[in-house]
């Protein structure tokens, strides 16, 4: 639960800074075979939070396209992909916040995740 918590906070200040707003999008889902996935982050005001891949996963663009992955079983990446520029965090242990972040384009606005 305390993980949660950071993660919330994290995407809690991203959202009052204006980065994330209201919305879905659809995610990768949560099985024991996936070690990745991807969210299209178009739709102004897109975010979501969502279990992937055994950790807590949260994306969305305003502004600022930003994603979060925290995973506590594996070690774990997380990106952006705007204007054909994509923004890694780089591998992360395991129990630590992953994050990137991007100005958003007007389409082909992506979120990724990963397991190693």
């Amino acid at each position: 639960m305390k993980r949660f918590g950071q993660l919330s906070a994290v995407i809690a200040a991203a959202t009052l800074c204006g980065v994330l707003g209201a919305g879905v999008a659809q995610a990768a889902p949560d099985d024991a075979t996936a070690s990745g996935g991807s969210a299209s982050a178009d739709d102004l005001g897109t975010d979501a939070t969502t279990v992937v891949g055994g950790g807590t996963w949260s994306y969305g663009v305003i502004g600022h396209q930003v994603s979060a992955y925290d995973n506590r079983r594996y070690t774990h990446s997380t990106s952006v992909k705007s204007s054909g520029v994509t923004k890694s965090s780089g591998r992360i242990a395991k129990g630590k916040i992953a994050g990137a972040s991007r100005p958003k384009a007007l389409w082909g606005n992506q979120a990724f995740w990963a397991i190693y």
